[in-house]
Formats: structure tokens, sequence, C-alpha cells
């Protein structure tokens, strides 16, 4: 994701707002890290230094976002795709694999699919709610000032914007109206029973990333998703 600049301040004043939106955070080291960059934000006795500071909380920030958006892809394929046709390789933090200009952090779900998939109607509505569930459970970090300091394009991107498109037209094309089509796909990825998988596998990538892998393998991707939910039978 790319860095932007903001106003110190107004960095620090989103932060209690973002944090309240992921309590499952709250017992998690980076939270109280997040809260020390902006008390020093505060404290910071030059804006160059209070604007280093910044940016530090806002790469934070923006990693816990992403994890989200991939936990998202994840949590959908899983509780919507049966094992037989989709499978989930690995979440990749290497950013020389699937190529994403303009960002500094990055984060993919791998998947192996078939050639015919999606193969009808209803297997291409599954493939929409998958690809939505990502930007739908992407957070956005608000500042003092109702700014959005979060880039929220990085919600729909590259080959997944474009397969979004893909399968619009092919509802058209088919009969179906897309924006029905597309209503009733953001309504099963926003399913709540989604949100603790969701919520659950977002820390593990976060602690993955941190740690400096360079992915998570689809062997705790599915034992971590399967506290949760359950894969549908084919």
């Amino acid at each position: 994701m790319t860095r932007h600049a903001h106003a110190p301040l107004a960095v620090a004043a989103g932060l209690p707002d973002f944090l309240s939106r992921h309590p499952h955070f709250e017992d998690h080291p980076v939270t109280n890290r997040l809260r020390d960059l902006a008390r020093r934000i505060h404290q910071a006795e030059t804006p160059e230094r209070a604007a280093t500071l910044a940016a530090e909380l806002l790469d934070l920030v923006e990693a816990i976002t992403l994890m989200h958006h991939e936990a998202g892809h994840a949590a959908a394929y899983y509780a919507l795709t049966p094992a037989s046709q989709i499978c989930l390789v690995r979440v990749t933090f290497d950013p020389q694999e699937i190529p994403v200009p303009g960002f500094d952090q990055f984060a993919a779900v791998v998947r192996e699919l078939p050639d015919t998939w999606p193969g009808n109607a209803h297997e291409a509505l599954l493939e929409l709610a998958c690809l939505l569930a990502g930007p739908l459970h992407t957070p956005g970090y608000e500042g003092g000032y109702g700014q959005a300091h979060m880039r929220q394009d990085v919600a729909l991107q590259g080959t997944d914007a474009l397969r979004v498109e893909e399968l619009l037209s092919a509802f058209a094309e088919n009969g179906l109206d897309p924006e029905a089509q597309r209503r009733e796909a953001e309504r099963l990825a926003t399913d709540p029973t989604l949100l603790p998988a969701i919520r659950d596998l977002a820390r593990v990538l976060f602690d993955a990333w941190e740690e400096g892998q360079r992915d998570v393998p689809g062997s705790v991707l599915e034992a971590v998703l399967a506290r949760h939910l359950r894969r549908p039978r084919a």
C-alpha cells in the first residue's frame, strides 16, 4: 500500500475510532505500539518528527487493514465454495509474485481453481462474492477532520477488478441484472458469520507479516478458518 503525507495530529486523532472497530486487536502488542506512536506525535518537538511518527503509525494501520482485506477473500472462498473446486494455496506477502504497482506493503490470497470455474450463474455469483469480500472487509481510517487516510482504491485492484467487471458483463450477456447480482454477492460477502473468521485470520496474517514470513501456507489458513466456518459440499 502507498504511504501518503497527512497532518500528523489528524492521523493520531483517527486512532481511537480505528481501534474501537478492531476489538480483536485489543490484546495484541501492536495496539500498544499504535497508542504510543499517537502519544509521541502529540509530544513531538518538530513537525518533521511528528510526520515521521505519523508515517510509522499509518504503516501499521495499513498492514492491519491489508490483512483484513485478504482474510475477507479467504473466509469467503472457504465458506462459499467447495474444496473440490477451490483450493486456498497460501497468502503471500511477496510483491514479486503478483505485482501491484504503487504499493509498498503487499498481501494476496493465492488460490487454485479449475478452468471450468465458474461454470454456471450460481458459481459466478459465488466467485463475485469472494472477490468483493476483500474490499467489503477493508476498514477505513478517519482522521480528526473526517479525512480518509486509507487508500480505499486498494479495495479492488488489478486482476480482481478486471474479474469483477468480466463477471458483471457475463451476467448481462446472459440476461441477468448485473446490479441485482452484485447486491446479492455483497449480501453473501457480508454475512455476519464470516466476521469472527476474518478477525481471527487477520491477526494470524499480521503476525506472519510482521515476523517477516514470505507467506502463510494453505494448511494454516484452513486450520484458522475451520474454527469458525464449514466448507460446503460439492
